[in-house]
């Protein structure tokens, strides 16, 4: 034995701080991926820019509800469908957010580039709306 009794108070304070550190290193390395390897590759999609011009304004206003979708594409993982009864994932891609909000997204985003509505906007804010898409 090397230590003396006077050393002990000295050698659990060295097993508490490594443990500290090695606690705090942990999640760092985790989220750096060089546990898990690297993060999925993100993937978007664009609201539709380009209108036929011509297109009259109109007077009512448009909330659009974030569409519903079955339990398999109601995540961020991009679906292919093999078979109307077979869903696979693209393996290490993902969208940047949810199918469901995406389309969300996107809807609103294409309807105010359309500049021809006054008012479009998702179901969670409140607005005075005409129509609910």
């Amino acid at each position: 034995m090397t230590g003396t009794i006077a050393d002990a108070p000295r050698r659990s304070r060295r097993r508490i701080l490594t443990g500290l550190i090695a606690g705090s290193i942990a999640p760092a390395v985790t989220t750096c991926g060089l546990i898990f390897g690297p993060p999925p590759r993100q993937f978007t999609l664009t609201a539709v820019a380009d209108f036929p011009s011509g297109i009259p304004p109109v007077k009512w206003s448009l909330v659009v509800d974030e569409p519903t979708a079955a339990r398999q594409i109601d995540t961020s993982r991009i679906a292919l469908m093999n078979g109307p009864f077979r869903v696979e994932y693209y393996a290490d891609v993902e969208w940047t957010d949810s199918a469901p909000a995406m389309v969300q997204a996107l809807l609103i985003q294409s309807f105010q580039n359309t500049r021809r509505l006054s008012i479009v906007s998702p179901t969670r804010q409140t607005f005075p709306t005409d129509y609910l898409l």
